[in-house]
């Protein structure tokens, strides 16, 4: 029996040597853990910082871009109102070269009355009826209606009056035109 008492009392410290190193490896694992616990700690804090700030950098790059947007929206409807107007201009000044063409077709034909009813075409009547029309429009006492933004007036010609024997209707702009056409047609 006493060899059983003996056995059992290695048994026991055996056991009681194998707890004892568990537990201290189980005492640095929790030591290491709570180490690492506060690493993550300040990891997620930061993580918080930096997603605060990307928020933050997302609004005023939202911003930015919604004041882009606008600009460009304003730039473009202006863009548009400027290529109408060009459209406009080209559209007349197509017009006052057709006119100075068949001015100088006809006066080359001898055609002078025909050259004059001519010019009244299409173009003529459309500019004449536009000016009709502002001079019909219901005006308040010393109110002056302007006319719209693409109305192409020829001050030398509204300040000169007319002289070489040249129509009515020729401003400066037409009769220089009209001078390189015929410089054109004689060379």
């Amino acid at each position: 029996m006493q060899y059983l008492s003996f056995f059992m009392d290695c048994i026991v410290l055996i056991a009681l040597i194998g707890t004892i190193f568990f537990a201290l490896r189980l005492t640095k694992s929790l030591n290491a853990f709570k180490t690492q616990r506060e690493q993550m700690k300040g990891l997620m804090d930061e993580l918080g910082r930096n997603i605060d700030d990307a928020q933050n950098a997302i609004h005023a790059l939202r911003k930015t871009g919604d004041v882009a947007a606008r600009n460009l929206e304003d730039l473009l409807h202006d863009s548009k109102k400027m290529a109408d107007e060009l459209r406009n201009l080209n559209e007349v000044s197509d017009n006052m070269a057709s006119r100075l063409a068949d001015s100088v077709s006809d006066r080359k034909r001898g055609g002078a009355s025909q050259a004059k009813s001519q010019t009244q075409s299409q173009p003529q009547k459309n500019a004449d009826s536009f000016v009709d029309g502002l001079e019909k429009a219901p005006k308040a006492k010393n109110e002056r209606m302007e006319p719209p933004s693409f109305f192409i007036q020829d001050r030398e010609y509204e300040s000169k009056s007319v002289d070489d024997g040249e129509e009515d209707y020729i401003s400066e702009a037409e009769r220089e035109l009209l001078a390189a056409l015929h410089h054109k047609q004689g060379a």
